[in-house]
């Protein structure tokens, strides 16, 4: 394979990969259930595949989905198509052919039978695939990166929270933006062992496992155990969670587990309830990191358990009004902008002129600076809720809940009555044993009497995205059949 000449260009991830073969070639670079591949056999079997995947004959910068099966064999399909320019996106085996964005793809690598007559060309992943393909013979080692910085590095899939699923390009430099600043504020190293719980799907998932196998770590993959019981077996010193991941290991924690003051625990999707905080730091981990981010631009803070954080170096955070005026210690609308920054969603002009203005992002939250590099987020534009006039932020009357009663998930919400009028409806996932009569007692003194009755709805599950957080459009349209259904009054 030719190498690239442009010496400017950055290293690539199987560049990394490649020198902790020749100095460190029997290091574990990946654990994916019992087997154990070095960084030689991994190496080794990155250019294989690289070859092998050259008989696609996929131009640079064209875009392929691949279907998320392990750790080592997506990883490996992944890094190849990154040595040829290509652009890729990672989806879960129940999207296959069912979202918008394979329309946009010059090929797809599936475990599913698509069947002669897709229109978009596909290669079925099966094991026999995977055993040929690492029978090629290796290209030689690539020198440099061959996606240049303006070239499509990666297609990211945003769930939106309230809205359709979007796509956005990460270029070349975004991505390296985006690794070199993790890689600074991380303190990952050589030692560390950074235990995968989701798919790569997920960026920061990617992002954490990329700068770990850069740095010369251990990634691991262990879905026949629990987390706790891998964190455990593995010796892991990472781990990346959800908030609702979280709260179910720590009610299912062995009474005689050990903590692991070694453990690095970063959370994503959704702030931590001080409660759950707290009880995982006594019994589970030595360190929780909180982090304020979006799919758009990548890291912007590490949060505190207020909702405080430093502004990442490279990264530019402003609060405006309603006019786009930047505001100082003011409740306002946050903007974002940095090299990691995507230009705009594929294919959504509407979408992409309202979030993307003037080279800031609108993530659609609410802050505010204190001080030049201080923001303190208080809740998103779209979970205001509007209670016939009167207007609240649900997060801190759901924090309270969680921790006073103990419940595995909640979300206040509004549901229109038939006559429009909106009423305050709370869903929640009760823990085992609680009745949702006396529940929704409970919850009387986190409601103010001003928003008048409420309905309280016990679920098995909230919708959330991916990335955990609530679904709230899903939510309300459920809420809403079921109290009809169940003969509410006025519904």
């Amino acid at each position: 394979m030719t190498s690239s000449n442009d010496t400017n260009l950055p290293r690539s991830t199987a560049n990394y990969i490649a020198t902790h073969a020749d100095s460190r070639p029997d290091a574990v670079a990946v654990i994916d259930g019992e087997r154990l591949y070095t960084y030689a056999q991994f190496d080794d079997a990155l250019r294989r595949m690289t070859r092998a995947l050259q008989d696609f004959g996929l131009a640079p910068g064209s875009f392929v989905a691949v279907e998320w099966t392990t750790l080592y064999s997506h990883w490996l399909v992944l890094l190849a198509f990154e040595n040829l320019g290509v652009a890729t996106i990672t989806y879960l085996q129940g999207d296959g052919g069912k979202q918008p964005y394979f329309d946009r793809m010059d090929f797809v690598l599936t475990t599913q039978d698509w069947g002669p007559d897709s229109e978009i060309p596909n290669c079925r992943l099966t094991r026999n695939w995977f055993e040929v393909a690492l029978l090629q013979e290796p290209v030689d080692k690539v020198e440099g990166s061959t996606i240049g910085p303006e070239m499509p590095h990666q297609i990211v899939h945003t769930s939106g929270t309230t809205g359709a699923s979007k796509l956005m390009i990460r270029t070349g430099a975004n991505h390296e933006f985006l690794t070199a600043g993790f890689a600074a504020d991380s303190g990952l190293t050589q030692q560390s062992r950074y235990l995968v719980t989701m798919g790569m799907n997920i960026a920061s998932v990617y992002r954490y496992a990329t700068n770990c196998i850069r740095l010369g770590g251990t990634c691991i993959w262990d879905s026949g155990r629990d987390i706790a019981d891998a964190v455990a077996w593995h010796g892991a010193t990472e781990v990346t969670l959800l908030p609702v991941a979280l709260m179910n290991l720590l009610k299912n924690l062995p009474e005689d587990f050990e903590k692991k003051p070694n453990l690095t625990v970063t959370m994503i999707g959704a702030p931590v309830p001080k409660a759950i905080r707290k009880r995982a730091l006594e019994r589970f981990a030595g360190r929780l990191i909180e982090g304020y981010s979006t799919n758009e631009t990548g890291r912007v803070c590490t949060m505190n358990d207020e909702g405080v954080g430093e502004i990442w170096p490279g990264v530019s955070v402003e609060v405006v009004d309603e006019n786009d005026r930047p505001v100082e210690e003011a409740e306002g609308n946050v903007r974002i902008k940095s090299a990691g920054c995507a230009s705009g969603y594929l294919n959504d002009p509407v979408a992409t002129r309202d979030k993307f203005r003037d080279g800031w992002f609108y993530p659609g939250d609410l802050g505010v600076l204190l001080g030049l590099k201080t923001l303190k987020i208080l809740g998103r534009t779209d979970d205001i809720l509007n209670v016939r006039g009167v207007k609240f932020l649900p997060y801190d009357a759901e924090k309270r809940m969680i921790a006073a009663l103990g419940m595995k998930d909640i979300c206040i919400s509004t549901v229109a009555d038939a006559d429009k009028n909106t009423h305050i409806c709370i869903a929640l996932v009760p823990d085992e044993g609680q009745d949702a009569a006396q529940l929704a007692k409970q919850l009387s003194k986190y409601i103010s009497p001003k928003f008048g009755q409420f309905q309280v709805v016990p679920m098995g599950s909230l919708p959330r995205t991916a990335t955990g957080k609530i679904r709230r459009n899903e939510l309300s349209a459920g809420l809403a059949d079921y109290l009809r259904r169940k003969g509410a009054k006025g519904f």
